[in-house]
């Protein structure tokens, strides 16, 4: 049996770019965690807290960049670098693409914003990330149903999860999950820590309505902004014990 096709180069373009897209990997979903890494500008015992995937980026895809002109193209024609640093110089970040269309992005946390000063954005990664970075082109956001409550439930905090550094900066946006996430067994075995559990808090009395109606009003004054469609999902099912 053949172990090579001599006569790819020979196929119409149309079949080659079929070829290169059925190597690209299924949809995904990329959680965001948060993790501490040494700041070169602070002592080497301090350590800054940075957001960033959870996952590295498939060897398939760094494969598929680099192999030749026609899978570069055609894996750039559906993935971005997911963030755009502002500054060269910022090593904090691993490279990792990811396709806006297709992949999810799920925040288990954002930062709770300052009270002195309109934060930049609420969300977990650094303030260093372009606001026309690739991961607020995703059309699918999933956030913890924790991070979602902490802000909803006032008034004083709810203009920064809905205003300009918050849901309005994904402007692409056509799905919101708010995911109440439970542990499943597999997740279990693979050494979650009962600390790493995010259980809905006790007073969290989330409903979908009252947010539908916000997110209508959101986009008769912002025309630029999808009002998304809004899911409340449980991930997983209990660990067995």
């Amino acid at each position: 049996m053949a172990r090579s096709f001599t006569l790819f180069p020979r196929l119409p373009p149309e079949l080659r770019r079929l070829v290169w897209q059925f190597c690209l990997p299924a949809p995904r979903t990329i959680f965001m965690k948060n993790t501490r890494v040494a700041s070169r500008s602070l002592s080497c015992r301090r350590r800054k807290v940075i957001c960033v995937p959870s996952t590295r980026c498939p060897d398939i895809i760094l494969l598929l960049l680099h192999l030749c002109v026609e899978s570069r193209a055609a894996t750039f024609a559906e993935y971005e670098v997911l963030f755009a640093c502002r500054s060269k110089r910022d090593q904090y970040y691993r490279q990792h693409f990811f396709a806006p269309a297709r992949d999810s992005i799920f925040i288990e946390d954002v930062r709770f914003p300052a009270r002195s000063r309109m934060p930049h954005h609420i969300w977990p990664w650094h303030q260093n990330i372009k606001p026309s970075a690739a991961i607020y082109h995703v059309r699918k956001l999933a956030i913890g149903c924790n991070a979602w409550w902490n802000l909803w439930k006032r008034e004083d905090t709810r203009r920064f999860l809905l205003g300009e550094g918050g849901l309005l900066m994904f402007k692409k946006l056509e799905e919101l999950h708010i995911v109440f996430r439970i542990v499943t067994g597999h997740d279990w075995d693979a050494g979650w820590r009962s600390d790493d559990l995010n259980w809905p808090l006790p007073d969290v009395n989330i409903q979908p309505e009252p947010i539908k109606k916000v997110f209508e009003t959101l986009g008769k004054k912002n025309a630029e902004w999808k009002v998304p469609g809004l899911k409340l999902v449980a991930w997983g099912k209990l660990a067995a014990t």
